[in-house]
């Protein structure tokens, strides 16, 4: 059985060998030296987190392990940061090799640059589970952390991306109500007292409902030019149902009224909705899952675009291995895809 990746040679020297920090401690500092995809995220370093929880992965671009969890990392910072969970991956390696590492294997959760060496690592990957309070609450392989663990680590946490003052607006922006949290940035805007970073941050929150509906827009109208129906509502039933009152809404509300107003285009549209949730299947790595759906896909709409691209997506996940894949084996994590003994053909 793959053992996890040993560190390098050049990584282990950077390494001193101090004690062990356990679960029940205050998870020394990490200073975070070059910062990626923090987006909105303005903490330099982990004691600047207090309050968030905090997902730490230690990792090495030699790691085919870490290489491995990038799509469930990338899918525990997306669904989990507006709770307050904050997913980071941190390494000793210089930016030369670290920002082609991101670009070439898609990483989409924050990562740092920094010293690591307050931490006893004899391998990578390794990572810490760390509660609002600062203290380390979880530690172990980041495949090994269950969902009940992070929940519990949720409590009390805020997210690190919103400016105090706007936390009642974040909440609204969370339940997709941006009607109401468009309005009470305007009235915010005009209160005395707002700090600079809320005042910036929720004009820049006002920006990019005027950008996001403008882009949607134009991504319908693109559609239209192509053809395609299920992405021209993909773009518009979140800003019709979601962004009302919001300039922009009622054209937007408008337009998605014709595209289903043809009966092949909602046939279009409701394939390409099916054919959506096996993607996102297969995001979660449910490959099984995602064969499944698809192959619904296909006996329900062969002849729709989402029909033809499921067709083919079925193919793939079979000539690929990915049938069979099983969360908890450490064989089939190492290689993204079913090992030997999980394998099995697709029907």
């Amino acid at each position: 059985m793959p053992r996890p990746a040993t560190l390098s040679l050049a990584l282990s020297s950077l390494l001193l060998p101090v004690a062990a920090q356990s679960v029940g401690t205050i998870a020394p500092e990490l200073v975070f030296d070059h910062r990626h995809n923090f987006g909105e995220i303005e903490a330099r370093s982990l004691t600047e987190l207090r309050g968030s929880a905090v997902l730490v992965e230690f990792w090495g671009s030699h790691c085919e392990y870490c290489r491995s969890e990038v799509p469930h990392l990338n899918h525990l910072h997306a669904t989990r940061v507006d709770r307050g969970l904050v997913v980071i991956g941190i390494t000793p390696e210089p930016p030369t090799v670290v920002e082609p590492y991101l670009e070439r294997h898609h990483v989409r959760c924050p990562i740092a640059i920094g010293d690591v060496r307050a931490y006893a690592l004899t391998s990578v990957p390794d990572a810490i589970l760390v509660d609002p309070q600062g203290k380390i609450v979880w530690r172990g392989r980041p495949y090994h952390l269950d969902d009940a663990t992070i929940d519990q680590a949720l409590q009390g946490a805020r997210p690190a991306h919103v400016a105090p003052g706007l936390e009642a607006v974040h909440e609204l922006r969370r339940k997709n109500a941006h009607g109401d949290a468009f309005r009470a940035l305007q009235q915010l805007l005009v209160e005395p007292g707002i700090t600079p970073r809320a005042k910036a941050q929720a004009e820049r929150w006002l920006r990019d409902y005027e950008t996001t509906i403008a882009a949607a827009m134009q991504t319908a109208a693109e559609a239209t030019v192509e053809q395609d129906p299920y992405a021209a509502w993909a773009a518009l039933q979140p800003i019709a149902d979601w962004h009302v009152g919001i300039p922009g809404a009622d054209r937007a509300k408008a337009r998605l009224q014709e595209v289903l107003a043809d009966g092949r285009r909602r046939r279009e549209v409701e394939a390409g909705r099916l054919y959506a949730e096996a993607l996102a299947k297969e995001d979660r790595l449910d490959f099984d899952g995602a064969d499944a759906t698809c192959k619904e896909v296909v006996q329900r709409f062969a002849t729709t675009r989402a029909g033809k691209h499921a067709a083919e997506r079925r193919a793939t996940y079979q000539r690929e291995g990915k049938l069979g894949y099983r969360h908890g084996c450490d064989r089939c994590k190492v290689t993204g895809a079913a090992c030997a003994e999980h394998r099995r053909r697709g029907r």
